[in-house]
């Protein structure tokens, strides 16, 4: 396994907290570092894609996974266990962030490519810690979303005198 996918898979994954300068030095290393391929190109975006979600900073994860699976779709590697695992790793942002429905179709698409690799052990996987907790919530989201224009349908609705 690559490098930088170990790096990812253990920021991404661990529970430590990294105190300022930890991070800073490990985003520099990565930024420094310069891929000798298209595909340590992704696994680098990756990388720092972990390394932004382990702070905290969703935003700029999801930004760095989306180069990330930008480049894997350049090289026709759409349906790679890294093009998966970084699409995973999204969807774990994206939940954070309070865009379940968004991590809802990531972690499909997930399980759609480990299914298609004949992974089935990874795609139950990320069916059991993905899949139905986003569905629950985007479904919350959506009930939540209906109430609320229901209720603005209401107020609009009372006749004018």
């Amino acid at each position: 396994m690559n490098k930088f996918i170990q790096i990812a898979l253990f920021l991404s994954i661990s529970t430590a907290t990294y105190a300022d300068e930890t991070v800073s030095a490990l985003e520099k290393t990565f930024r420094n570092h310069t891929p000798e391929s298209e595909i340590q190109l992704a696994n680098k975006l990756t990388a720092l894609g972990s390394l932004k979600q382990k702070v905290r900073d969703y935003e700029t994860a999801i930004d760095y996974y989306n180069q990330s699976l930008e480049v894997h779709s350049k090289m026709g590697e759409k349906g790679s266990s890294t093009y998966a695992l970084t699409l995973y790793l999204k969807s774990i942002s994206e939940f954070r962030l309070g865009r379940s429905c968004q991590a809802l179709e990531s972690i499909k698409e997930v399980i759609q490519v480990y299914q298609k690799l004949g992974n089935l052990d990874s795609a139950i996987q990320a069916e059991e810690e993905g899949l139905r907790k986003y569905q629950e919530a985007c479904t919350l989201s959506d009930e939540q979303s209906a109430v609320s224009l229901n209720g603005e349908k209401s107020l609009t609705s009372v006749p004018q005198k």
